[in-house]
């Protein structure tokens, strides 16, 4: 078990009134951190949703996503190691891995549902790779709850965390025997032998006379990972982040949900009507967890 602190806050602004409509945000900052890997991660997600007569546009709720990674110093001397082995090249810099990465997701009929290494593409999909690393977010449409000035937004975030056996080099066969997974048991860097190789049942860069140095190169990037992680991911789990906010609680209320959205009671009173916003309010909550390292996606 790996114990990690679990950090949340953020801020909402609801539109006051969701009969004549407008738009509802929630800013969510999610921080895992485990101290004894040195590592975090920090999700910020912008939650947005319009109104009209009580009920949730087409596109209602969608979101933007950042995330940002924080690396162990060993990590960092392990990555900079495997670039300078011959024959792996195309690897982002230690500094790439760090930077904030943000991208947009469009809600649908369901709500929004992204597992983000499905999504990413360029640096974004190359920190998720060699961190070995992924982040769910859900926001279920049909519970999200429309109030007559405020919303209950149910969210969850699933997070697994420098995971070794998930760590991939973003170039094809950067291990060698056409591997690119650090990890992997097959990447041994071991020589094929003579008969192997006349077979043609190995690739052509390891039938040398000498060791396979790209997964020689690996294997040590592989040591130096999972002597700060251990054979499984820093942390995975999937976070209720209502709960995590407020015990037993399965919505983040945004505004005031006290009452039931509904139309004016005197027929045509609503036509002039407009709404403005109540203010911006901020929370936040700390917390320490166990987690018990299981693969939070299955």
């Amino acid at each position: 078990m790996t114990p990690a602190v679990l950090a949340i806050s953020g801020e909402t602004s609801a539109t006051n009134d969701n009969w004549v409509g407008g738009e509802t945000s929630l800013t969510i900052n999610t921080k895992v951190a485990v101290a004894a890997a040195k590592t975090s991660i920090t999700i910020g997600t912008k939650v947005k949703a319009t109104t009209k007569e009580c009920n949730l546009n087409a596109t209602s709720p969608s979101a933007s996503i950042t995330i940002t990674l924080e690396l162990p110093d060993a990590f960092i001397t392990a990555l900079s190691t495997l670039d300078g082995v011959p024959g792996i090249t195309g690897l982002p810099s230690a500094a790439d891995l760090v930077k904030p990465f943000t991208f947009e997701y469009a809600g649908d009929a369901d709500g929004v549902s992204v597992l983000v290494s499905d999504v990413a593409v360029g640096p974004l999909k190359q920190n998720l790779q060699m961190t070995g690393s992924d982040i769910k977010i859900e926001i279920k449409k049909k519970d999200l709850v429309v109030k007559q000035a405020g919303l209950a937004v149910p969210m969850t975030a699933t997070v697994t965390l420098m995971d070794p056996t998930k760590i991939t080099i973003p170039v094809a066969g950067a291990c060698g025997d056409g591997q690119s997974t650090v990890c992997d048991a097959e990447t041994t860097g071991e020589v094929c032998t003579p008969g192997a190789c006349a077979m043609g049942s190995c690739a052509p860069e390891v039938c040398v006379t000498g060791p396979n140095v790209l997964g020689v190169g690996c294997q040590a990037f592989c040591t130096a990972i999972t002597a700060v992680a251990g054979t499984g991911p820093v942390f995975s789990m999937k976070i209720d982040l209502a709960a995590a906010l407020k015990a037993d609680a399965t919505t983040i209320p945004v505004g005031d949900v006290s009452a039931v959205c509904a139309a004016p009671v005197s027929s045509g009173e609503d036509e002039n009507l407009s709404a403005g916003s109540t203010s911006t309010v901020s929370f936040g909550a700390v917390a320490t967890v166990v987690v018990l390292l299981l693969s939070a996606f299955h």
